[in-house]
């Protein structure tokens, strides 16, 4: 930590104006002061510090005034985009949800197709005991016919 670095740490920990310091001695008071971030280049490297004498002008009154105004248009303007987002997000998580179900359908159908066509190629293989072989063929086909009735049923 250079010795610049060091003297702002120690200035950060200086009271504010007008706190006591360590019993009945107090600072002055020059009145408020704020951050020094502004979007207006003419009024960038002006004092922010306000004494009270300050505040008393009209033109100061009328410029915090502005700036009040200006700072109330604007939020009123960002509630309008927050509650759009919110509207949007909500549609969002609902199409996603509807999505969820139509996945899991598309699921079981290449489940049941597969396993329908596997039991139906087996058949041939069950055809000489007598009986399996059709029973294997009729399994199988109502199989892929369940799982496509169900999922023509979904959509």
């Amino acid at each position: 930590m250079t010795q610049d670095d060091s003297a702002a740490q120690e200035s950060k920990l200086q009271p504010a104006s007008g706190q006591e310091v360590g019993g009945s001695a107090t600072v002055p008071v020059t009145g408020p002061s704020a951050a020094v971030a502004g979007r207006r280049a003419a009024l960038r490297d002006l004092r922010r510090e306000l004494s009270d004498d300050d505040l008393k002008s009209p033109g100061v009154q009328k410029m915090l005034l502005d700036e009040l105004e200006r700072a109330d248009s604007e939020c009123a303007d960002l509630r309008g985009f927050r509650d759009r987002f919110y509207d949007r997000d909500k549609a969002a998580a609902m199409l996603e949800e509807r999505l969820k179900p139509a996945t899991a359908v598309e699921i079981l159908f290449g489940v049941g197709v597969g396993l329908g066509g596997a039991i139906v190629g087996l058949a041939p293989l069950f055809w000489q005991d007598g009986a399996k072989g059709p029973i294997c063929l009729g399994i199988g086909l109502v199989v892929i016919l369940g799982s496509t009735v169900g999922r023509i049923a979904r959509r």
